[in-house]
């Protein structure tokens, strides 16, 4: 799928922010997609779920996807994946999470490996500072990444011994590249092109071969509930918003394999702990005299390059979360990640 052209609409008023990095379109015009980011449909409308000042969030009527239009450039969104910005927060705190349930893990990588009669060759792609390639390695796969930040990428290949390339994404790889699985964790929502990116990796798994995603869940019911106060609605930095419906949408549009969709709690924070965050949110909206409908930008960059998101902050929350009997009493409610599961086949190897 390739870019998609749109014509050249007015905005409304703006208001930029001038503590955020200019890494965003803040001009008085936007572009009005001509069709989905995703599966390609016509009928987009202004997102009534997600909005922003600065950026503009669009919703396909076919697939339910919501997205940022029009796209920054990848030199526009550097600054928000240095190491020290972006990797340094994530690896201290999937450490600690890593430590305290350490199946997390080990059951995706248990799941495939049952599908595939043991271990092969792995791509983790947006691979951060290379957890899933050791744990991986460790399990006996073949393990290899990319990731965008060089910093980061010099982090991962120190701690999984692993080759890892540094690139935006797919385009980086020998077209012969062939994997047994290849792994997005959490990595799809950041692209500027996340269709290309899918049917890439689609061509480049061997016969049998699975591909895992995990994306916010942008149809859970704190998206619905929150919406702009949602924890992962973090534009520029999460581009697109997928639910369940986009997956199989784009499974019957080129007759894949799609094993399940499933929507559980992952990496997110509890639906109490969202609750809390998403009211401390309007509420500091409302004191800085915000439109909670259309509140600013949150990003993780500011201007002396430090994350506002401590790790031991994040810990913090963990250990709260274990002494409070939160999970068991809000189970059915923990839905704010995604988890996909497509498997290749000779009938499917073409598309």
């Amino acid at each position: 799928m390739g870019p998609v052209s749109g014509q050249v609409i007015r905005k409304g008023d703006q208001r930029a922010n001038p503590s955020l990095p200019r890494a965003g379109p803040i001009e008085d015009t936007v572009t009005r997609p001509s069709a989905c980011v995703w599966c390609g449909a016509a009928a987009q409308a202004p997102s009534t779920r997600f909005r922003a000042d600065v950026w503009k969030v669009w919703e396909c009527g076919a697939c339910g996807t919501s997205y940022i239009w029009p796209r920054p450039t990848q030199e526009q969104l550097a600054p928000f994946y240095r190491f020290q910005t972006y990797a340094a927060h994530t690896y201290g705190r999937e450490d600690h999470r890593s430590l305290r349930n350490p199946r997390r893990l080990s059951q995706a990588f248990a799941q495939v490996e049952e599908l595939l009669g043991g271990p092969g060759s792995l791509l983790d792609v947006g691979c951060s500072v290379g957890h899933y390639l050791s744990e991986g390695k460790e399990r006996g796969w073949r393990v290899q990444g990319i990731e965008l930040d060089p910093a980061t990428v010099a982090v991962a290949r120190k701690r999984s011994q692993a080759p890892v390339q540094v690139g935006p994404g797919l385009e980086v790889l020998e077209r012969s590249a062939q994997f047994d699985m290849i792994l997005m964790s959490h990595w799809l929502e950041h692209t500027l092109n996340p269709r290309w990116q899918f049917d890439a990796a689609w061509r480049h798994l061997r016969e049998g071969g699975c591909l895992l995603v995990r994306v916010p869940n942008g149809d859970s019911r704190a998206a619905r509930l929150f919406g702009a106060s949602w924890t992962w609605f973090y534009p520029p930095v999460h581009l697109t918003y997928f639910g369940p419906e986009a997956f199989e949408v784009a499974a019957r549009q080129d007759g894949r394999n799609l094993l399940f969709a499933r929507a559980h709690r992952g990496d997110a924070q509890s639906f109490p702990m969202e609750l809390g965050f998403a009211a401390a949110r309007r509420l500091y909206y409302l004191v800085r005299g915000h439109d909670l409908l259309s509140p600013p930008v949150r990003t993780g960059v500011h201007e002396g390059g430090e994350h506002p998101y401590r790790p031991s902050l994040m810990r913090l929350v963990d250990v709260a979360e274990d002494v409070l009997p939160l999970r068991a009493m809000l189970g059915r409610w923990e839905d704010s990640e995604l988890i996909v599961l497509l498997r290749q086949s000779s009938s499917t190897r073409a598309t």
